[in-house]
């Protein structure tokens, strides 16, 4: 009878050794199943920010080209208006010129 009991518990000894092996290798399995599946998820959410990325400056750079062609229209707008101005007033223009050049003189040479 003690021989049964002895025996009992080896076999049931044995019996856990086997299902935590089995356990270790399911558990096993599952971990590579995640990391698998966290790499896929990774590597989707990486594209996810490049392609936003990618559309954020494609957007900056269409607003970019927008600005400097209205500046550029401006300015030449300024430039048009500026010539007309000397063209109907050449004398004026050449006055306004002079002063604006002798008050800057004025000022620099009192500021040495």
């Amino acid at each position: 009878m003690a021989n049964t009991s002895a025996e009992n518990l080896s076999q049931e000894i044995e019996d856990l050794k086997k299902d935590i092996g089995r356990l270790q290798k399911d558990f096993t399995s599952k971990l590579e199943t995640v990391s698998a599946t966290s790499k896929e998820k990774l590597m989707e959410t990486k594209e996810r920010v490049k392609e936003a990325i990618d559309s954020l400056r494609n957007q900056i750079s269409q607003k970019a080209s927008g600005a400097y062609d209205n500046i550029k229209e401006h300015s030449n707008v300024a430039l048009d208006k500026s010539r007309q101005t000397i063209g109907e007033k050449p004398v004026t223009a050449v006055m306004v010129a002079f002063f604006a050049g002798a008050l800057v003189g004025l000022f620099s040479h009192k500021c040495k």
